[in-house]
């Protein structure tokens, strides 16, 4: 079903897809505000030792996230860091290197392979980590709960229609 073109039906759906990004411009800021906060205590440089993008505070749950195939914690190398923030391997030496610089990670290099970067957290990289996915755990649960109000037709909808606004905003074009 296509919608009639309305305007004020398209203007209304264009409005919400602005203000939802700005509430989730929101939500960064007040995620950065809460980690202060936390690490804040008992750390007087805590200001200084947080994530400055979301692309930080990505490395970080990527890195934490790593394990072996035992299930173990292990580090994360730079060329599997490149592939999951879909970027190139120097942009994540740089992000890697603020991070390294304000403590949150430790760099490595393997001796049977001085050309590979592994990356591992620190105990405050740890913290950011586990603060992290707490906000994470916690937005999860409020869309779940959002998402079970809608029956499975008008959730084939939305997911269409979601898939379909990030198609756009991954390959924006610009018309001259």
């Amino acid at each position: 079903m296509r919608a009639s073109g309305n305007c004020d039906s398209v203007s209304a759906v264009i409005g919400a897809l602005n203000e939802l990004l700005t509430v989730f411009e929101d939500a960064e800021n007040s995620i950065y505000e809460t980690m202060a906060e936390c690490l804040s205590k008992g750390d007087a440089n805590a200001s200084e030792k947080l994530p400055s993008s979301l692309s930080e505070c990505h490395i970080l749950h990527y890195i934490g996230c790593g394990e072996n195939s035992d299930g173990e914690h292990t580090s994360v190398n730079g060329k599997t860091l490149s592939k999951l923030m879909r970027m190139t391997k120097g942009g994540v030496s740089k992000l890697a290197a603020k991070l390294q610089k304000k403590g949150l990670i430790l760099s490595d290099q393997p001796p049977e392979n001085r050309r590979e970067t592994h990356y591992s957290l620190t105990d405050d990289g740890w913290k950011i980590f586990r603060l992290h996915a707490e906000l994470h755990d916690s937005v999860h649960a409020n869309l779940t709960q959002l998402i079970r109000e809608y029956d499975e037709n008008d959730l084939l909808l939305i997911g269409d229609f979601l898939r379909k606004v990030i198609d756009i905003g991954s390959a924006p074009e610009i018309k001259r």
